[in-house]
């Protein structure tokens, strides 16, 4: 019970501070064009999720060019960045910037269903830069994310609109024409006000509208999306069963928890989160057969495709094969892939933004 001196004499706790900056108040996400369903949805770059403390450096891997971008011409592709939740539509979000990759940016042709991995950072002071690396080309370019676009602009509101109208026209519902009228109310705010508060008011409305479509959409999106959760997860299994390790199954484990759990709720959100999931998972563990399946296929039908250099083609086919008799792996055969690729004519690949 003595009373004892100490130092400091006292200290105080400041509810919500947190040593370093600052957490994400929402999760950095980029828009593209989902492999599965071909549509545009925001994706979330791994390491910048919603509370990450700052600072923070968050990456997207393995984006595919759906065009191709030819050196210094006005050709492009666009990388729009936001900040709200992943798996949802852009409208439904808050814009910060959108990166524009163009001609005029890359020393040599960059190839349709080309590979670019994306990586942002974002200082404590809530500052982003990053860098887009293109594989196939080996270039690298760095960026500034400009903060200030994220006030609406005319532009990204316009184009919101077109794409809310065309994505109803292609539905059949009660309240479509409900629906059609308060988009038309929409456009006549977003038509007769051309300040901040009118653009605000226009994307608040229109909000409202992109919401009742979406609700609509994930109703009748379920079943076929519990469908692919289903083959998706079957297809995962078995490639674990013929080439997983005791890491892989724990994972396949794990999503198989979250799947039964998501199936329960029948949650869309979370069940086009975990079909990424299932689909990395697999890549992952099927890459390097993926890559050996490549080059003996295209070897076995070689004569069959027309290639840009046939010589070329073949050394590099020979080179592969050779390394798929020793000891291949990813690092040696995705090169080889990749330059099969770019011989390739392009009516003879996989086919704006990227795809991701």
């Amino acid at each position: 019970g003595d009373k004892l001196e100490c130092e400091p004499k006292s200290f105080s706790i400041k509810e919500g501070t947190v040593a370093g900056g600052a957490p994400l108040p929402h999760t950095i996400c980029i828009e593209v064009i989902d492999k599965l369903t071909k549509k545009k949805i925001l994706k979330p770059l791994v390491g910048l999720e919603k509370n990450k403390q700052l600072p923070a450096t968050g990456v997207f891997n393995d984006l595919k060019s759906k065009k191709q971008i030819r050196p210094g011409m006005d050709d492009f592709i666009d990388i729009p960045i936001y900040q709200g939740e992943p798996f949802t539509k852009a409208v439904l979000n808050n814009h910060v910037s959108t990166i524009r990759i163009t001609g005029n940016d890359l020393p040599v042709l960059l190839a349709e269903n080309s590979v670019a991995n994306l990586t942002i950072e974002i200082d404590r002071s809530n500052i982003m830069s990053g860098k887009v690396n293109f594989i196939d080309i080996d270039f690298e370019m760095p960026f500034e994310v400009n903060t200030n676009e994220s006030k609406l602009t005319d532009e990204w509101l316009e184009e919101q609109i077109n794409e809310t109208e065309n994505i109803l026209d292609d539905l059949d519902f009660a309240k479509k024409e409900e629906v059609k009228k308060d988009l038309s109310k929409v456009k006549n705010i977003f038509e007769n006000k051309e300040t901040e508060a009118g653009r605000l008011e226009a994307r608040s409305e229109l909000q409202k509208v992109a919401k009742v479509i979406d609700d609509f959409e994930s109703k009748n999106e379920w079943p076929k999306l519990e469908e692919e959760l289903k083959e998706e997860y079957y297809r995962l299994e078995k490639a674990n069963n013929e080439l997983g390790n005791d890491k892989t199954t724990q994972l396949v484990n794990h999503i198989k928890s979250q799947l039964e759990e998501v199936i329960k709720k029948q949650d869309v959100k979370l069940g086009n989160a975990l079909l990424d999931d299932i689909n990395t998972l697999f890549v992952n563990i099927t890459f390097i057969y993926q890559l050996i399946g490549f080059i003996r296929h295209h070897n076995q039908d070689f004569e069959n495709y027309r290639w840009k250099d046939k010589n070329r083609a073949r050394t590099l086919i020979n080179q592969g094969l050779q390394k798929i008799g020793e000891n291949p792996n990813s690092d040696d055969l995705h090169p080889i892939v990749i330059s099969l690729l770019d011989l390739l004519p392009e009516g003879e690949k996989d086919s704006g933004i990227f795809e991701g």
